[in-house]
């Protein structure tokens, strides 16, 4: 800071002093005539503290001391002492030094942004693994489908990567599947039934679960929602989504149907359970059930 602005500092700082002083005593007072000093003496460090700025800078300097009470000197000092471009920085330089550009930067980020499907097929290792570390950490039923689809398409070393992350995801969901039976079966509740369907419909949902085996877990599944229902009916609805979610994934759509008989529910367009009644009747082949259907086909 240079002496100049040290000097402007300090009696921008005094003005404030001052103003502040004259505010106070028309606080206390509350009389006319201090007003009127406290008024003119306000100005008047506005003034002078303009009038010791640059000039381009001078109307800025009035407007931050007049406008600003006691602190409009302090901004009016601050507002010259801090540098600026101007916007230069915005503005093209033709004689800047062109910033080199790092190759290898470029391809390691074109390398961790490329498709999933691409880094599986690809020969280097090191994209292969990321891309299989963010399929095992999602583990979503797209995470599943890709991860059968490189198994059926690579060989060798690749295959046994893919191999063991599919396997990492099965030993994760049954992990989670025997917690939740364990809690079912130990402290049944609505709360403890209720989670176990949805991790049980969930990893059949996803694909997780093998083919063979998707019969079995689906019924677990369905009488751990009969007795999450049973237990609290009104909040059983909100499971009713997940089940007829589980009955369409089964192609089960008559039975997705006879959930959804309720006169009570919504099944309006706009909603979810309407979204999929839609889905079950065109499923079932049951068109009257769907009045945009039979009207679309008259």
């Amino acid at each position: 800071m240079s002496r100049r602005d040290r000097q402007l500092l300090g009696f921008a700082i005094v003005s404030a002093i001052v103003s502040a002083a004259y505010w106070a005593l028309w606080i206390v007072t509350a009389s006319r005539g201090a007003l009127a000093i406290t008024l003119i003496v306000h100005l008047a460090a506005a003034g002078l503290t303009a009038g010791l700025v640059e000039r381009h800078r001078r109307p800025l300097a009035v407007a931050l001391g007049v406008v600003v009470p006691v602190l409009g000197p302090l901004a009016a000092a601050f507002s010259t002492i801090i540098a600026g471009r101007g916007g230069a920085d915005l503005l093209h330089d033709p004689h800047a030094t062109p910033i080199r550009i790092d190759g290898a930067e470029i391809a390691r980020r074109l390398t961790h942004s490329m498709p999933v499907c691409e880094a599986l097929a690809s020969t280097d290792v090191e994209a292969r693994r990321q891309a299989l570390s963010k399929l095992k950490a999602r583990g979503a039923a797209e995470d599943i489908a890709i991860l059968r689809w490189a198994r059926a398409q690579r060989r060798g070393d690749a295959t046994v990567e893919v191999a063991l992350a599919f396997e990492e995801i099965s030993s994760r969901f049954e992990q989670q599947a025997t917690a939740a039976r364990a809690l079912a079966t130990a402290s049944p509740s609505y709360a403890t039934h209720s989670a176990a369907f949805l991790v049980l419909s969930a990893g059949i949902a996803s694909g997780v679960v093998d083919g063979q085996l998707v019969g079995r877990v689906a019924a677990e599944g369905a009488r751990h929602h009969e007795a999450a229902v049973a237990l609290e009916p009104i909040r059983g609805r909100e499971l009713l989504v997940a089940r007829v979610r589980l009955e369409l994934t089964l192609h089960r759509a008559i039975e997705a149907l006879a959930l959804l008989a309720d006169p009570d529910l919504d099944l309006s367009a706009d909603t979810e359970l309407g979204a999929l009644y839609r889905e079950a009747a065109y499923a079932a082949r049951r068109f009257e059930l769907v009045p945009e259907m039979s009207r679309g086909t008259a």
